[in-house]
């Protein structure tokens, strides 16, 4: 975990002061992959996040899962290469009635 830490802070630190880098409200944005690979469950991305704000302050984190387990963790979900009409449709609703989408 300290690996991931270091390595998005990094990241973080070195490339977020560029207009070019996305940000919501001034907060950097970090699109994360595979987060539940490796057997890594909710606990284990909240504590990285956690620390992982201790040492660059706020950070926005989306999270590659339609696992709703993550709520608590993750400001956005988004996946990677969707192509299933009917499973967008119904992970839209399902987002649209349990996160605030929009302002």
């Amino acid at each position: 975990m300290n690996q991931i830490i270091d390595e998005l802070s990094y990241i973080i630190t070195k490339y977020s002061k560029s207009s070019e880098f996305i940000k919501v409200d001034g907060k950097p944005v970090i699109f994360i992959y595979a987060i539940e690979s490796y057997e890594r469950g909710p606990e284990f991305w909240l504590h990285l996040r956690k620390s992982l704000e201790e040492k660059v302050g706020a950070t926005y984190l989306i999270g590659d899962t339609r696992n709703s387990n993550y709520l608590h963790v993750f400001d956005g979900f988004h996946t990677y290469i969707e192509l299933n009409r009917e499973i967008m449709k119904n992970l839209y609703v399902f987002y649209n009635t349990t996160m605030k989408v929009g302002d």
